[in-house]
């Protein structure tokens, strides 16, 4: 549609900076993907896969980047730094695609509850963790010295970390706060999220770090601080799944009293 809808197409619409444009819309519907794939599982359940997902995201990834840049510069004779790029760019898992794999009554009936888990975790952490690589590629096509990959990718990991989990926990704060005085109707769920989503994703841009892994932390931040009390009406909204009687300890295994 968008094909032949644009420029090259019937011209019926016309974007002055396209390239501009096409990002903001892909990390905005980033943002709203990993924050679903944050959301999924309870934290305590993703907590669990310490172990296999770090040597996923640091083994795995970095592994995958380099074995697609060693083909890039055989098979297809790209130069050592532009080759890397493209494995850097191609390493990460879509979390899109994984949520298509791990969600809906077939895959939880075929794929063990923990393989799920970990394909989610490890598809909405690695597209913000493979940011350094990717910048360490610019720098090695830019010949620009490492001062870059350092200020830029590493320090903007560290700061989408150290906001993600700032604003997951006032989210999850407030969340708590508006529950427990009963401030807050299941429809309100999904604005929430989404809300939070983008505020995270802009602020974390705002300050020069990684926003996409910003927004997946975020969400993790906030599923941990909002604990089991909200896990199941949440996953409900966000993934647009048909209610399922609540499993015993879960938020609202009983009727909510009336407002006085």
């Amino acid at each position: 549609m968008g094909a032949a809808l644009g420029p090259e197409g019937l011209a019926v619409f016309r974007i002055p900076d396209g390239h501009a444009v096409l990002n903001t819309v892909s990390e905005i519907a980033m943002a709203i993907a990993l924050m679903a794939v944050a959301l999924r599982y309870p934290f305590s359940d993703v907590a669990k896969l310490a172990r296999p997902l770090t040597l996923l995201l640091t083994v795995g990834m970095v592994g995958m980047a380099a074995t697609v840049a060693l083909l890039a510069w055989g098979l297809l004779g790209l130069e050592p730094a532009h080759a890397w790029l493209l494995g850097a760019v191609l390493a990460p898992t879509d979390p899109v695609l994984s949520s298509s794999i791990v969600t809906g009554d077939p895959a939880e009936k075929d794929i063990p509850y923990r393989l799920r888990r970990l394909l989610s975790a490890e598809s909405g952490a690695n597209d913000g963790l493979a940011f350094p690589l990717v910048v360490l590629g610019v720098v090695l096509m830019r010949e620009e010295g490492l001062g870059r990959f350092i200020t830029e990718g590493l320090i903007g990991v560290a700061i989408a970390v150290v906001a993600g989990i700032a604003i997951g926990w006032a989210a999850g704060a407030l969340m708590l706060r508006s529950e427990e005085h009963q401030d807050i109707e299941d429809s309100g769920f999904f604005v929430f999220t989404l809300v939070l989503a983008l505020l995270a994703l802009g602020v974390v841009n705002m300050l020069k770090g990684d926003g996409i892994l910003g927004v997946f932390v975020t969400g993790l931040a906030y599923n941990r601080t909002v604990g089991a009390m909200t896990y199941d009406k949440e996953r409900e909204v966000e993934e647009g799944s048909a209610p399922r009687p609540a499993a015993p300890g879960t938020w609202r295994t009983t009727p909510r009293a009336p407002r006085p």
